[in-house]
């Protein structure tokens, strides 16, 4: 099995589309700005899930999933100049993506694979696109989304280390119960530090606990 057919397989896994990868049957969507919009939007709907790369997938049908084959060529001229030329001159920052094709039982599919945005939102044409779902939208008409994927590209995705509490009269019984259970005593003078419990404050150098006891 191959880098195609793992890639396949692992998208297969999952019942629906995802913001991360998009299936297409034959050699639907094969011009060049049509793709560029793609690599945009799975770009940063990577970014977005946690992804490391998206993956644009042409030969499987979007709702049988099954194998259909493709004719689409990627090694083509557009007016004289390489369509893959073509089509990463537009696309910004510049990303390394790349094409691979295999048989997936019997059938031709081609994988274009896009590493996930990681600086700034991956545009095409200066036009930033997202997933909602297993459609492509500009992200302009969602600034939601758009601030979102900034928070996520500036500071990562939210987890117990950058995202604070709403609340400041919590209590970590639980916790101490959990690790009682474990046969680990913590020390509740130093426990927050070395869990890194602790969030940034505004103020530089300072630091405020996501929780108190």
């Amino acid at each position: 099995m191959g880098y195609v057919a793992d890639v396949t397989k692992r998208c297969l896994s999952y019942d629906d589309e995802m913001e991360w990868f998009e299936y297409k049957k034959g050699s639907a969507v094969s011009s060049v700005d049509d793709i560029g919009e793609y690599i945009s939007a799975l770009s940063n709907g990577a970014a977005m899930n946690g992804e490391a790369y998206g993956f644009l997938i042409w030969g499987i049908h979007n709702e049988t999933h099954e194998p259909t084959g493709t004719d689409f060529k990627y090694t083509k001229d557009v007016e004289h100049e390489p369509f893959e030329h073509r089509l990463y001159r537009n696309v910004a920052p510049a990303i390394f993506c790349r094409f691979d094709e295999e048989l997936v039982e019997g059938k031709r599919v081609v994988v274009l694979t896009i590493p996930a945005a990681r600086i700034a939102p991956t545009s095409y044409k200066n036009e930033r696109y997202i997933r909602i779902g297993s459609s492509k939208e500009n992200i302009k008409k969602h600034p939601e989304r758009e601030a979102a994927l900034f928070r996520i590209l500036n500071f990562g995705p939210p987890n117990l280390l950058n995202t604070e509490s709403r609340f400041s009269d919590l209590t970590f019984d639980q916790l101490f119960l959990y690790y009682d259970m474990k046969g680990i005593k913590l020390i509740k003078k130093t426990f927050k530090t070395n869990l890194e419990l602790l969030t940034k404050c505004p103020a530089p150098n300072s630091y405020i606990p996501l929780a108190t006891l």
